[in-house]
């Protein structure tokens, strides 16, 4: 029995499953984005040379950062509520003012045929109103078996910029509308040279690939982890946010809601923080919909 036993521990831990694994690359960017799918149907999202990564279990998303003592774990659903918690009430009015003030998108999109990428075939899209007023060709693939790996990177993009959704809920809304309509087209073979599908192949995957490193940090550290690093963080809004596209009307409320609100430093500096988290998961995700927000970074 205990030799049993022991073989049972020896080879578990190495047990090898067979997944699908779909690579993106970005035409100017050498790292890749790989979505990997677990036969269960987990899912497990990262980039090369990145310390965050994103897992799919049982449905639910997960975060996951690496760090120099280990890892640490955020649902995705709670992300927003910590936000909530993190930012005080005015100067998320403050940020709704601001997103109030970014110009309306006015997607456009334009069957052109079809066009083959690194051997598959999908319909050729252009598709103008993301950006001003260039035009991105999309090709998307409706064949069932990229599916998953489209719907899959579709829900992870709107997992992780539903915190930015609570600071610019006008701007994000339209982001997040125009990026969900562009990926119901299908799988992307390549959108506009952002992400371009190289393969898709058969790989090797241990349990340890789609299993949490660590426990999930509850509503209130995530919001605490916010807190904490704002009050070493930027007291002011950065040039960034200052620079972005507004209309007059709105330029003037945010001006005088700036001027009537009493925020405290390290409040504000907490809600910067955390806004700059929340704009840089909604950047990664608008890139792909033809970078309609500049610059990539707070």
């Amino acid at each position: 029995m205990r030799l049993i036993l022991a073989l049972v521990l020896a080879v578990t831990p190495s047990a090898v499953f067979a997944g699908q694994r779909a690579t993106f690359i970005a035409k100017d960017d050498p790292k890749a984005l790989m979505v990997t799918l677990a036969d269960n149907g987990d899912v497990r999202i990262e980039g090369t040379d990145e310390k965050e990564y994103g897992l799919r279990i049982g449905g639910v998303f997960y975060l996951v950062t690496r760090t120099e003592t280990g890892a640490t774990v955020a649902r995705a659903s709670d992300l927003s509520a910590a936000a909530k918690k993190a930012v005080p009430s005015e100067m998320r009015q403050l940020f709704g003012q601001l997103g109030k003030g970014v110009p309306k998108t006015n997607l456009k999109i334009t069957p052109k045929g079809e066009r083959t990428i690194n051997g598959r075939t999908g319909k050729l899209y252009a598709i103008s109103g993301l950006s001003g007023t260039k035009t991105a060709d999309f090709v998307m693939s409706e064949d069932p078996a990229l599916k998953p790996f489209g719907d899959n990177l579709t829900a992870y993009m709107a997992a992780v910029t539903a915190p930015a959704a609570i600071l610019f809920g006008p701007m994000m809304d339209g982001i997040l509308a125009d990026m969900n309509t562009v990926f119901a087209l299908g799988t992307p073979l390549d959108a506009d040279g952002k992400f371009i599908l190289t393969t898709v192949e058969t790989v090797d995957t241990k349990p340890a690939d789609f299993t949490l490193p660590a426990e999930p940090m509850s509503v209130d550290a995530l919001a605490a982890s916010f807190s904490q690093q704002g009050k070493s963080s930027v007291t002011a809004p950065p040039e960034d946010l200052e620079a972005m596209p507004m209309d007059d009307a709105a330029d003037d409320t945010l001006d005088a809601a700036e001027d009537d609100m009493a925020i405290d430093p390290e409040s504000e500096a907490a809600a910067m923080d955390a806004a700059a988290d929340a704009m840089e998961a909604a950047t990664d995700a608008a890139e792909i919909v033809d970078e309609p927000l500049e610059p990539q970074s707070l």
